[in-house]
């Protein structure tokens, strides 16, 4: 054997021939995936391909916006929840201030929950 076969090569050049073929390899596995999929997908021409890949590109558009729209909605149905947490945890303060007369003393006692009495009157006078 002569030339730059790999028996004969250097380390180096060795080393180059083999990942050299190990590239080559790879794209012709991913040649063949690629056949594989047209031809599961009837995709006999480039007409046929660019139109499924502009159909699938919109259908990922509208599904990435419907996944944002779910997002948002998600966020602010967390906001809600906290706030009905806060009120089940409350009520029963309020009710009690209410009871007082809306007494300024249980106002002054209970001023950690002040943020939550002052909703709960706001919400009151509506």
């Amino acid at each position: 054997m002569r030339g730059n076969s790999p028996a004969r090569c250097g380390s180096g050049e060795k080393t180059e021939v083999i990942a050299s073929s190990e590239s080559y390899l790879s794209t012709l596995q991913t040649a063949a995936r690629t056949l594989i999929f047209l031809k599961e997908n009837g995709i006999d021409s480039y007409d046929e391909l660019d139109k499924t890949s502009t159909d699938l590109s919109s259908e990922f558009s509208a599904l990435t916006k419907r996944i944002k729209e779910i997002e948002t909605k998600q966020k602010e149905n967390n906001e809600l929840q906290k706030y009905i947490g806060n009120y089940g945890k409350t009520r029963e303060i309020y009710k009690r201030y209410v009871a007082s007369g809306r007494s300024r003393d249980f106002y002054d006692v209970h001023a950690t929950n002040h943020y939550v009495l002052i909703l709960f009157i706001i919400i009151a006078t509506e």
